[in-house]
């Protein structure tokens, strides 16, 4: 970091919105700016990062990543691969965790997305995401050379949703995700939204103690942790396939589908016409479904489901990696150089 470093100006213990936040070069949005001094989240985290981390805050959060595991790559069994890659590109596990989304917390943590996502997309997600405990990464790029913050990078390697726009080196092009809502992987995408999402997805005791494993690195312990955490969440959740055909076969041979209706949502599914919500669950009640037809559900929902409206993001998350390399060409500017 330089001397004129914006995140070396007086520090506000409180956080209160104003033109002293010290964290206004933790973004490169315009309008994440404003918007997250007003967070709840942002600001609660960020209290206890400024706390942990002291002056040294915008440089460890420069090198930070949080990466979260989906519900689905949990029953998929795709944990080891997802530790294997970022280990392979160095990034480092210093914490992990495990939690369960909620329907607040899924929400809150794509909360500038739902503005584009149809309401029956919101529905099909308040079931799928609280379906099975997730894991949770807290990542140091151990790469000495490094222009783009960890979480920039991260999200580069990542991929994109769409398999037509993802690399074959990508970790989701790696994982194979059987379409485009179940991508196994989450980014936070910019340092100050490593902080937001710290926020949502921890209470301050969990919050504290990896922002403790950022101050003290490195945590000899910490992959065999998230291994040992890998391996317990497998016990706990059933393998699935995720599997369009055959989950539509298991539900209806089960008696939970009419054949009359899986061959509708079948045809659908070629035609690649989205359903309604209502008129994928019918008259099933998903919530007494046991795991196993409840992931088979999801695997044939996720596929059917409503994607977006025609209407514009409400962050240009396109840009951040632009922005951030255009920070890296101005040295005297960079935040996390």
């Amino acid at each position: 970091m330089t001397a004129q470093d914006p995140l070396r100006r007086r520090r506000s213990p409180n956080c209160t919105p104003g033109g002293e936040l010290p964290w206004d070069a933790l973004t490169v949005l315009p309008e994440k700016k404003s918007a997250f001094g007003k967070d709840l989240y942002f600001r609660e985290a960020w209290q206890d990062v400024e706390n942990g981390l002291g002056e040294s805050a915008a440089e460890i959060l420069g090198a930070t990543a949080l990466l979260s595991v989906k519900p689905d790559a949990v029953v998929g069994r795709r944990l080891a691969r997802i530790v294997d890659f970022c280990v392979g590109r160095g990034f480092l596990p210093v914490a992990s965790a495990t939690t369960r989304f909620n329907r607040h917390s899924m929400r809150a943590l794509w909360e500038h997305d739902w503005h584009v996502y149809p309401v029956d997309r919101l529905a099909f997600c308040s079931y799928w995401y609280p379906s099975a405990d997730i894991l949770v990464l807290l990542l140091v790029d151990q790469t000495v050379d490094r222009n783009l913050p960890a979480s920039v990078r991260l999200t580069g390697l990542k991929g994109s949703s769409l398999a037509h726009k993802r690399t074959g080196d990508s970790l989701r092009s790696q994982l194979a995700p059987p379409n485009q809502v179940l991508n196994f992987v989450h980014v936070a995408d910019e340092p100050v939204d490593v902080v937001r999402e710290l926020g949502i997805l921890f209470d301050r005791t969990q919050r504290r103690a990896m922002v403790d494993a950022l101050a003290h690195p490195p945590v000899p312990t910490a992959l065999q942790e998230t291994t040992d955490r890998r391996l317990r969440l497998e016990e706990e959740h059933p393998a699935h396939d995720l599997d369009f055909a055959a989950s539509l076969d298991r539900l209806r041979g089960a008696g939970l589908i009419s054949p009359e209706h899986a061959a509708r949502l079948a045809k659908s599914a070629v035609a690649g016409e989205p359903v309604a919500w209502d008129r994928i669950r019918a008259d099933m009640d998903i919530d007494a479904l046991d795991p196993s037809a409840r992931w088979d559900f999801i695997t044939v929902a996720s596929k059917l489901i409503d994607l977006e409206r025609p209407v514009a993001s409400l962050f240009r998350t396109d840009e951040i990696a632009s922005g951030w390399h255009n920070m890296a060409s101005e040295p005297r500017k960079t935040a996390l150089a």
